[in-house]
């Protein structure tokens, strides 16, 4: 867990919020957690695209 994630549950145990802020809290981070991920991916093409566009030869690492 994310120590923000932490936080939240944490809040919930102790009943300061509801669980229905820390299921909104859990969608919140499994969002950027995707972002992120489409981030990677995206620049990881971006380099391929850039190395083929120089005249280089992509080869897979198979």
């Amino acid at each position: 867990m994310t120590p923000s994630r932490d936080q939240v549950h944490q809040a919930y145990q102790s009943g300061v919020i509801a669980r229905a802020d820390v299921f909104d809290a859990d969608h919140e981070l499994l969002d950027a957690s995707d972002q992120l991920e489409n981030a990677r991916a995206e620049a990881g093409r971006a380099s391929v695209a850039a190395i083929r566009a120089l005249g280089g030869k992509w080869q897979s690492g198979a």
